[in-house]
């Protein structure tokens, strides 16, 4: 069995030929200049910056994680990686969620059911784009680079593998890294970049992007204005941009701690009361209304955008029962109340904003 050290060889290595062969499509997140490799790694001689590759990912950041610091991070990841060899996906991803103590162990099981279900989510995810494409009379780009942003264990970069020659896999957690290899690794997939970096700092260069993707990731970014405009700069013309974000007055629960009420609230109250609920910190968490995501999406994608209507995804809905009962409402003679009644409660905006 390998050792650590070799095994971060070997990660290390197979990164260093990815990088090789797209550093042109690469750049500095600090000054925006060229980039050249240079050993274990990426240089920036503008900058005068090394970022180094760790654990199969390369280290672009441009500033520490939300959750914890970046020293943190890389001790979580250099102990997955002790076990890297030895440990299967799942066995790391749970050695992974034992890390955190500011949780409950219902939503720990949570987090690890879905982790173990990465793959299948990341493909249920992409029918769902194509699904929602063709209602649109749109259809997504089946060739050039497709990014994902917060790609967390790298179930949708998976999918995207199958489906493009390059993927780029973006995370700021470089433990989430870690766990990705292993993922890529047993699924035997070689075409997936792992940059460890900002979303609201891109290490990419303008218009080199077919397709982005973000899944339940605009929600936790500390600039969601500045993440939107780092895609619109990197998507190429014709290309599309997919993410979705939660309605902060749509569920009651709170999609992320399952509190009722919470995202209600004023959100300088909001953790407050989740900590008089479940004495767990509620943080690095801002859910968008209908009103403020719009907002943005109007000031980065002017005329460049289409956020998806429950109502509109109902109605093309072929054979489940709540598509028929919605299609059979729509016969009736108040159709717009219908709209605003079943749009007010819906939990999860799915957008699409398009390259100029």
């Amino acid at each position: 069995m390998r050792d650590a050290a070799a095994t971060r060889a070997e990660l290390d290595a197979r990164c260093a030929v990815k990088l090789s062969g797209m550093v042109e499509l690469l750049q500095c997140p600090r000054t925006g200049g060229l980039l050249v490799v240079d050993g274990n790694g990426l240089y920036s001689p503008q900058a005068d910056a090394h970022y180094p590759i760790v654990w199969g990912a390369v280290d672009m950041r441009a500033f520490d994680p939300p959750y914890f610091s970046a020293a943190e991070d890389r001790r979580r990841a250099e102990s997955l990686g002790a076990d890297y060899a030895a440990l299967s996906f799942e066995a790391l991803f749970r050695k992974y969620a034992s890390f955190s103590r500011d949780t409950t162990e219902e939503l720990r099981a949570c987090h690890i059911q879905r982790a173990l279900h990465a793959k299948a989510r990341g493909l249920e995810r992409l029918a769902a784009m194509d699904q929602l494409a063709q209602r649109r009379g749109l259809a997504l780009p089946r060739e050039g680079v497709a990014l994902e942003l917060g790609s967390g264990t790298g179930g949708l970069a998976a999918a995207l593998a199958s489906r493009y020659s390059c993927v780029i896999s973006v995370d700021i957690v470089l433990a989430f890294h870690v766990l990705q290899q292993k993922l890529f690794e047993e699924a035997g997939i070689e075409n997936v970049a792992s940059i460890c970096a900002a979303s609201e700092r891109l290490p990419l260069r303008p218009q080199t992007v077919s397709i982005g993707t973000a899944t339940d990731v605009i929600e936790h970014v500390r600039e969601p204005r500045r993440m939107l405009t780092e895609v619109r700069r990197v998507l190429g013309a014709g290309g599309q941009f997919w993410f979705n974000s939660p309605n902060r007055f749509g569920s009651c629960r709170e999609p992320h701690v399952g509190v009722c009420g919470a995202s209600y609230l004023p959100r300088r109250l909001a953790p407050l009361w989740v900590w008089m609920w479940k004495r767990i910190p509620y943080h690095n968490i801002r859910l968008l209304s209908r009103r403020e995501l719009e907002s943005l999406l109007r000031a980065v994608f002017p005329g460049k955008h289409h956020i998806f209507r429950l109502s509109e995804r109902l109605a093309g809905e072929g054979s489940s029962t709540l598509g028929r009962l919605y299609r059979r409402l729509l016969r009736t003679r108040v159709p717009q109340f219908v709209h605003r009644m079943v749009d007010a409660r819906q939990a999860w905006f799915e957008v699409v904003a398009f390259g100029q």
